[in-house]
């Protein structure tokens, strides 16, 4: 699997907000795998096979009254490109005014031995978002399954952290590559 670090500093969407995804109905609903919170701040890995899409949906979406409707996978075949996306919420502003949050991700093979890992990696370090505001973060792990990468489920880890409010959330998130194409 060839990796590759992105980070992703597009001004449009330094601003952009959709509705909290840790709240339904105005009640807190469990944390999953893949999405979890640490007091008020919170944060999803997403997992996507059309990245470019997946970020100009969100930037369109936030003028939609419904918000961006996002395409994500679970499933990869060789040749394949994913890309591991951040969303985060309630980080907490230093006193300069600007959060400071990183991400430690990590890649398993289907063996459960590391295939990568990509420490300390900035996924924002700007304002916090407005209210109960969800943001995409600036960091984005690239990956293209290789020819002879072996089948089964991959594992994508991704330690989010807020630096200042010194809050920390570990997400996972299956990818299972097979033979078969992925939906599109």
């Amino acid at each position: 699997m060839r990796l590759r670090l992105l980070l992703t500093l597009a001004c449009a969407l330094a601003a952009a907000s959709a509705s909290a995804q840790w709240q339904q109905n105005g009640a807190t609903i469990p944390d999953e795998a893949w999405r979890k919170a640490d007091g008020d701040f919170g944060a999803m890995l997403l997992l996507t096979n059309q990245p470019q899409e997946f970020v100009a949906e969100w930037a369109r979406g936030q003028s939609q009254p419904e918000g961006p409707r996002l395409r994500t996978t679970a499933a990869a075949s060789r040749g394949d490109l994913v890309a591991a996306i951040i969303l985060f919420t309630h980080c907490q502003a230093a006193d300069t005014g600007m959060c400071r949050s990183y991400v430690d991700f990590k890649v398993l093979r289907p063996d459960g031995s590391t295939y990568a890992t990509h420490r300390d990696v900035m996924l924002w370090n700007g304002p916090p978002p407005h209210g109960d505001s969800v943001q995409i973060g600036n960091a984005r792990l690239d990956f293209q399954v290789e020819k002879d990468d072996p089948f089964g489920i991959y594992e994508i880890h991704a330690d989010v952290v807020d630096q200042v409010a010194q809050r920390k959330v570990s997400l996972v998130q299956a990818l299972a590559v097979s033979e078969q194409p992925a939906a599109k």
